[in-house]
């Protein structure tokens, strides 16, 4: 068995008469584990180096000036011919001409590597061919040792049937599996028995290795990934992009951790991913976004130096090792050079897409002299750039590593709050302005954490969608909702409707349409089963509630993330009688032309309008704008935010249809949302005649 490192000391010569390309490829063999890799850029020097070290195999650049590729192959065979088969050395030829291909496996070479040059490609058949050139070594040397000569037969000899005379070495003496390989549709049995390989009868044992170097990148890839299952290592590379992979990286780092150590050199270690792929992704199909990271990819080599390591650690995160001399300025330099490049759009099957980056950095040794603290550092760098907005960079402080393990505190304790029934809907009523009475609530959920209080969902809800766990908290948000309205009615308060906040990110996964469709069918409507979740619809039969009086509120950044798959989700929606709201208006896109595309029944006017109204003319001007184009389109406002007389007066006047806001009440608890319906509170009287202050 040829071990994995006896293939990675494999001694290699690179012959390039450019030195970016020698660095290339010096870098690529380098981070892959390559330990003996010497390289010329005088191509008149590639044949006497060979003699003195007898190199495993040769890269060769086929176009070079004072001596070509093809001029230096048959330098090499000159050296093959002298009498010694082992001087043979395997020979990969590098061109970006497809012509040269044909032209150098006649001159002898082994395979050919195309520019420009395809990291995994380029690694398995070299792998590939020293494996090759490895085994014909081991075979020789066990016949040698057998001190037999293994002649070739005349053809006549095998149609005498004399098979057994051909290469007469007895099976026990062979060395053990030298090749086993799946090549177009046929099978190459091992060579455990070469008297009984079909394929290589009449044939003398060079030539037959040679028929199995694998000249084509798909016969070369499979049998890499396998030689390197079979000796324990795992491929290094990723498929999609041909960068390193999350393996590859973590063992990259901790190499040049030790480097550095030696050296007295600072390490940067950045973790980066692209702000919101996963809408691209989602809305685009995978294809789409598999190419898109493929680009991405390349866009980020070019900003590296050769030396630098870059990886996929995973879907659309990618890790850079940066080394430096003293400081880490470099890193913040390269994260400006990957954000600048790109700036320029990226096209796809005629479509331009625009994307940023959030990048996250951390340094060796200030902040850890540890290859895993350093990433986790990172990632937490890359969780503050995201925090900011998306097209940033951020350098790793204590104070992150401290948010960081508040934040992982706070996921462990969000997931054991799901099961112990942490959670409880607070209420805030919706009041006509027409008549002052409350014709609805918004339920608004809460975390009663044990030994912290009540914590306001912009502290959770975050980590929610982070995590996934937002499905699963939202489908018990509908069917708590659907439960309560089932109590008021019950206590003969009447049918009070209620509003819930859905997440993006239970639309992205079809979660929410799947929970209203169940909820529909328990409650006896009788619609059409739709393939989504079904928590809803199994609450709104429980529960045994029209499904009129669940309102659904979707924010409009939302929508628009998936505004082709949304319409036919919203669509399914209203056929089963659930109502549908535009949260935050007027914050997003605000358009008329997509309004009109949603069957929506109720648009909020976001509480950033609100509450300026009085003092500030733009918003004014935006509030009635929202509120005439609703109108036209026979959709209620509500305005939401609503503390003050003055507030509320201007939107009674600007027709404004109902409101939500401290200036009526607080969100408050079910039960004391129930006092208030059983007094049949109502609105203060206003002074509605009076002229706003803007007009």
């Amino acid at each position: 068995m040829i071990t994995a490192s006896r293939i990675f000391n494999s001694r290699i010569l690179i012959v390039d008469d450019r030195k970016e390309s020698v660095e290339l490829i010096r870098g690529m063999l380098d981070h892959a584990g390559y330990t003996a890799v010497s390289f010329t850029t005088d191509p008149r020097t590639a044949c006497s180096l060979h003699r003195a070290n007898r190199y495993d195999l040769i890269l060769l650049d086929i176009v070079m000036p004072l001596m070509d590729g093809f001029e230096v192959i048959e330098c090499l065979r000159e050296i093959g011919e002298t009498g010694e088969r082992d001087t043979v050395v395997p020979i990969l030829v590098i061109s970006r001409q497809p012509a040269h291909r044909e032209r150098a496996l006649r001159a002898g070479a082994k395979g050919f590597i195309s520019k420009p040059i395809n990291r995994l490609q380029t690694l398995a058949r070299i792998h590939d061919v020293l494996e090759i050139g490895l085994l014909r070594g081991a075979l020789r040397q066990s016949i040698a040792a057998m001190g037999k000569n293994v002649e070739e037969p005349s053809a006549a000899s095998w149609d005498q049937g004399k098979p057994e005379d051909h290469y007469a070495v007895p099976r026990q003496d062979m060395p053990g599996k030298l090749l086993s390989e799946e090549r177009r549709g046929y099978s190459l049995r091992a060579l455990d028995d070469l008297t009984q390989t079909e394929h290589l009868r009449g044939h003398p044992i060079d030539e037959a290795m040679d028929r199995y170097s694998g000249e084509s990148a798909e016969d070369s890839l499979a049998y890499a990934g396998r030689a390197w299952g079979e000796s324990g290592l795992v491929p290094r590379y990723d498929e999609l992009t041909g960068l390193p992979n999350r393996a590859l990286f973590f063992e990259s780092l901790r190499k040049t951790i030790r480097q550095a150590q030696a050296s007295q050199r600072v390490i940067s270690v950045l973790v980066l991913d692209i702000d919101n792929f996963k809408n691209v992704d989602d809305a685009m199909g995978p294809s789409f976004g598999d190419e898109l990271l493929r680009q991405f990819s390349l866009r980020l080599l070019e900003c590296l130096r050769v030396r630098d390591v870059i990886a996929r650690l995973g879907s659309d995160e990618f890790g850079c090792i940066v080394m430096t001399p003293e400081g880490s300025g470099n890193a913040g330099v390269v994260a400006s050079k990957i954000r600048e490049a790109l700036r320029p759009p990226f096209e796809l099957r005629g479509t331009h897409i625009t994307l940023t980056a959030s990048i996250g950095i951390s340094v060796y040794p200030a902040d850890s002299l540890d290859p895993d603290t350093l990433i986790k550092n990172s990632r937490a760098a890359l969780y503050e750039s995201k925090k900011a907005g998306g097209d940033a960079h951020r350098f790793f402080t204590e104070e992150m590593n401290a948010q960081a393990i508040r934040k992982l505190d706070r996921e462990n304790a969000l997931r054991r709050a799901i099961n112990r029934n942490e959670f409880v809907l607070y209420y805030q009523p919706q009041v006509a302005l027409s008549d002052g009475s409350i014709t609805g609530v918004e339920a608004l959920i809460r975390w009663n954490r044990p030994g912290y209080g009540l914590i306001a969902p912009m502290e959770f809800v975050p980590i929610l969608e982070q995590t996934g766990l937002i499905n699963t908290v939202g489908a018990w948000v509908i069917e708590a909702a659907c439960r309560q309205i089932a109590e008021w009615k019950r206590l003969g308060l009447g049918e009070i409707p209620v509003s819930i906040n859905v997440s993006g990110r239970q639309f992205s996964q079809d979660a929410l349409s799947r929970d209203v469709v169940q909820a529909t069918r328990r409650s006896g409507i009788g619609a059409k089963l739709l393939e989504f979740e079904f928590q809803t619809e199994r609450a709104l039969r429980e529960s045994s509630i029209d499904s009129n009086l669940l309102e659904l509120e979707l924010t409009e950044t939302s929508l628009m993330m998936h505004a082709n798959k949304m319409i036919d989700i919203l669509r399914n929606l209203k056929s089963l009688g659930v109502r549908l709201s535009i949260d935050d208006f007027g914050t997003g896109y605000s358009s008329l032309a997509y309004v009109k595309r949603f069957p929506v029944d109720v648009l909020k006017i976001d509480r950033s309008f609100v509450a300026d109204i009085i003092t500030n003319p733009s918003n004014a001007a935006i509030t009635t704008a929202i509120i005439d184009m609703a109108h036209s389109l026979n959709v209620k406002v509500i305005a939401e935010g609503v503390e003050t007389a003055e507030q509320c007066a201007f939107l009674h006047a600007r027709g404004c249809d109902e409101i939500q806001g401290y200036y009526f009440s607080e969100p408050l608890s079910a039960k004391e949302i129930s006092a208030i319906l059983a007094s049949r509170r109502k609105l203060p009287a206003l002074p509605l005649a009076a002229k706003p202050a803007i007009s």
